[in-house]
């Protein structure tokens, strides 16, 4: 786990979590702010170059997304955008949540409530029937 205690993000790496099925789960926790996106951006390129179908990130410990914050997840849903990959974000805190409605970005990435949810949409995107655009 990488861990940047500064800026209190910790992203875990794309090495340290369980990937199965070609899907894996990413863990936030802290703060997504503009000082903190170059360590969650160099995390996200390695679960990238690891040919990961679909990524699920755990958002239940994650306390504030500053719009840098979006700008990251936003292009790294795009990167995980085809018939047969994707990005869920689950886990959000209400206010959290209201910010990402509020931004339009659920009508981008899909958001959920729970783990299981999310991985249950990654595997129906994996077989091409879930729909949305980036």
């Amino acid at each position: 786990m990488s861990t940047d205690s500064q800026f209190g993000l910790s992203v875990e790496q794309a090495d340290s979590f369980a990937v199965m099925n070609g899907f894996a789960v990413v863990k936030l926790t802290g703060r997504l702010i503009d000082d903190s996106i170059g360590m969650f951006e160099a995390s996200w390129e390695r679960i990238l170059a690891g040919g990961i179908q679909g990524v699920a990130v755990d958002m239940t410990d994650l306390e504030f997304v500053s719009s840098a914050g979006l700008r990251s997840l936003h292009k790294f849903g795009k990167a995980l955008v085809s018939p047969r990959s994707g990005l869920v974000l689950f886990g959000m805190r209400p206010a959290m949540a209201k910010v990402f409605k509020y931004s339009g970005f659920e009508r981008m990435i899909p958001i959920v409530e729970t783990r299981h949810e999310a991985m249950k949409r990654l595997r129906v995107r994996k077989g091409g029937e879930l729909g949305g655009t980036m």
